[in-house]
């Protein structure tokens, strides 16, 4: 009996950067359960250019018990369409079609699970939001007397520090303040030397 959901992927010429990540999305338990369910509502006037209707035929492909290569012509078809800096045959960074696509996915979710709070018409409930939404928060530290504060947008190189009431140099240091369910690390793998960069080579634990 086939296993569902292994199914592999024809590589489109240089597409290998976006197999992987939709490998990676396919397999995601939130995101499979939500398009298997067909919770989506397009509101697009032409449902052929929504990426999450494509999404939604990709995991019924995905999922469908088929072993056979899926081809997902229309998939990159439309990744060129809504982010035409990714358009054409050449390799591109997996990441940055991860951010491209989660961020297509997010406008086309319009109207799912109501889109927005009702109590917060600025905050997004789309699926998307809810599975790999988090929050940074980034405080600045001064050098002299080590009083930390959250950093305010608009801040000078130098900021007076509210506990030793002068202008000092600041750190400044990022720190999760709220997990998303699902959280996407960027892993640099090239070190870069004087005079040329070199791939980096380590074992990953997790």
């Amino acid at each position: 009996m086939p296993t569902l959901g292994l199914r592999g992927l024809i590589n489109l010429g240089n597409t290998c950067f976006m197999n992987c990540i939709v490998q990676a999305l396919t397999h995601t338990p939130l995101l499979r359960d939500f398009f298997l369910s067909d919770r989506h509502k397009c509101e697009m006037q032409s449902p052929s250019s929504c990426l999450v209707c494509e999404m939604s035929t990709l995991f019924q492909e995905f999922y469908s018990g088929h072993r056979s290569p899926h081809i997902p012509y229309r998939l990159l078809h439309l990744v060129w369409t809504h982010a035409r800096h990714l358009a054409g045959y050449e390799q591109q960074d997996a990441h940055e079609f991860l951010i491209a696509a989660l961020d297509v996915l997010h406008r086309h979710c319009k109207g799912d699970d109501n889109g927005k709070k009702a109590n917060n018409p600025n905050h997004c409930n789309c699926i998307i939001d809810q599975i790999f939404t988090g929050g940074l928060q980034s405080d600045v530290t001064c050098q002299v007397c080590q009083f930390t504060r959250p950093e305010h947008l608009g801040s000078s190189a130098k900021i007076k520090c509210s506990g030793c009431h002068s202008y000092q140099e600041s750190t400044k240091q990022l720190t999760m303040k709220k997990l998303p369910i699902v959280a996407c690390f960027h892993l640099k793998v090239s070190s870069q030397g004087a005079d040329r960069a070199e791939d980096v080579y380590s074992s990953l634990r997790g």
